[in-house]
């Protein structure tokens, strides 16, 4: 199985933490593990085709995925399934998470909400809960990640910046599971970059 390869734009955004980046992201992180719902989460299996691990495992393959990012994508990664336990239902021996998102927001926030005005402000707390919510974007559900149209729809809605960091915690996600059920991704991902680049070109 090869290994995923994200584009080489390794950005540092002006949505950063506060103070010591390193520092604030290690005690988000650290707060996040130590939480009820993300322990929960390394005893919640996945056992359909698209998954090799559980699901706490899952996420935090993809946080590791997520090193070189904005801080946004990096706590996004580690809590974008958190909802799953919430949500999980097997059938003839194979698990389903439909509609995970919403609970992985609402988990999320839950999670996050004290840590604002010390580890965080409102608005990286906003772009962190958005990412959550949108980071099943073009793994099916009738959406396409390389559309011209729907990259320039999530752009006039959130802004360039946060879709270069959507795009690059779906990269995170998708690398941490099982890649022989995402074998056109990769070009999927390429065209998307290349349509976000072409729409900040003809905004200049």
């Amino acid at each position: 199985m090869q290994a995923f390869q994200t584009t080489q734009i390794w950005r540092i955004s002006h949505k950063t933490f506060k103070g010591d980046i390193a520092m604030k992201i290690s005690k988000i992180v650290k707060a996040i593990r130590a939480s009820e719902e993300y322990k929960t989460c390394i005893n919640c299996e996945q056992n359909n085709a698209f998954h090799l691990f559980n699901v706490g495992e899952h996420m935090n393959r993809a946080y590791l995925n997520s090193a070189g990012y904005t801080g946004d994508v990096r706590v996004a990664a580690l809590l974008h399934d958190i909802g799953k336990p919430v949500v999980k239902f097997t059938r003839d021996g194979v698990d389903h998470f439909y509609n995970h998102a919403k609970p992985s927001v609402e988990i999320a926030e839950r999670i996050l909400r004290p840590m604002v005005g010390d580890l965080l402000d409102e608005e990286e707390l906003r772009q962190i809960l958005i990412l959550i919510g949108e980071h099943d974007y073009g793994l099916g559900f009738g959406q396409a990640l390389d559309s011209v149209t729907a990259i320039r729809g999530l752009v006039q809605k959130y802004g360039s910046d946060l879709v270069w960091d959507l795009l690059h915690l779906i990269a995170a996600d998708v690398g941490a599971q099982n890649l022989d059920k995402h074998q056109s991704f990769q070009s999927q991902y390429d065209a998307a970059i290349t349509v976000l680049r072409y729409i900040g070109e003809c905004r200049l």
